[in-house]
């Protein structure tokens, strides 16, 4: 764990604003829809890909046999599956077969891993100062710091330079016996009445459902105005416009089409990007926006 609060901001402030403004999008779901329903569900999951080789990590402290566990199995169909702890500064790492934990350094020589790329850190012109505090401090209000803080140390300072590319999942749930994949997003439609989705994060999340069985859910924070200066933070405050949720089953889909994104829509604000397009037809909605924030 980080030490002080200054170490925690720290580390997020590396990371652009719409990263930080995703968690919150997270928080609201997990507190609207995932809580209530008392259903087993699971974050803090990350998916890399190098030279073809995909590999998984669960990163927190508490794997339950009936939640993480079942999900690790399902998981290990297709791919080496890793529990991950962050320990006095030190990643430790449990493969889900095994019972013990062995070091950073012990990981990194077993998989035969060598650095590829840097530590990430977003271009300057996507760490927008004012929204990323407004971040800081809703995570701080709801105890979030440290947590997404240690996430972000895991997902840039590590993962990124080890592999070519990664995946964040944001929810696992299971529910009769099944696992479902849930991303989340807050956006609003194209002109052209559609919604964009990562083309490689589409491909991953297909072949997941494919090869370990597991059902794929898009659920989107709508925003009602083509505006990208209106933040989460401040969408959550308002009451004069609409709020809700859409969802759909993305494995059940027709995608609209292919297009490329500009570099500001990288985790680094680097690198072009192809999406897929989502027809907004193929959503429905799924309740109005209730906060249990603070």
């Amino acid at each position: 764990m980080f030490d002080t609060e200054e170490e925690a901001i720290r580390q997020l402030k590396k990371d652009k604003n719409t990263i930080l403004e995703g968690y919150v999008s997270e928080f609201l779901f997990e507190n609207q829809f995932l809580i209530p329903s008392k259903n087993n569900y699971s974050s803090g999951w990350w998916i890399s890909c190098s030279e073809q080789n995909y590999c998984s990590f669960f990163f927190g402290d508490d794997v339950r046999p009936s939640v993480e566990s079942r999900i690790a199995e399902a998981l290990s169909n297709a791919m080496d599956v890793w529990f991950v702890r962050f320990t006095e500064k030190k990643f430790e790492f449990r493969n889900h077969n095994e019972t013990s934990y062995i070091s950073l350094e012990d990981f990194i020589k077993r998989k035969g891993l060598v650095p590829k790329n840097k530590i990430i850190t977003a271009t300057l012109d996507q760490r927008n100062e004012t929204r990323q505090t407004a971040c800081i401090d809703f995570f701080k209000k709801n105890g979030l710091l440290y947590s997404i803080a240690e996430q972000r140390h895991f997902a840039d300072d590590l993962l990124s330079v080890y592999y070519d590319s990664l995946v964040n999942v944001d929810f696992f749930t299971i529910k009769n016996e099944t696992i479902n994949l849930i991303e989340i997003k807050y956006k609003y439609s194209t002109r052209n009445g559609c919604f964009g989705f990562d083309k490689g994060l589409g491909k991953t999340f297909d072949w997941l459902a494919d090869t370990c069985k597991i059902r794929l859910f898009h659920y989107i924070l709508l925003k009602p105005l083509r505006d990208e200066d209106l933040t989460i933070i401040d969408y959550i405050g308002r009451t004069d416009i609409e709020r809700f949720w859409i969802y759909t089953e993305l494995h059940n889909i027709s995608f609209a089409g292919e297009k490329k994104a500009p570099k500001k829509t990288s985790v680094d604000g680097r690198k072009e990007q192809l999406y897929y397009q989502i027809a907004a037809k193929e959503f429905k909605i799924a309740d109005s926006l209730r906060m249990p924030y603070r």
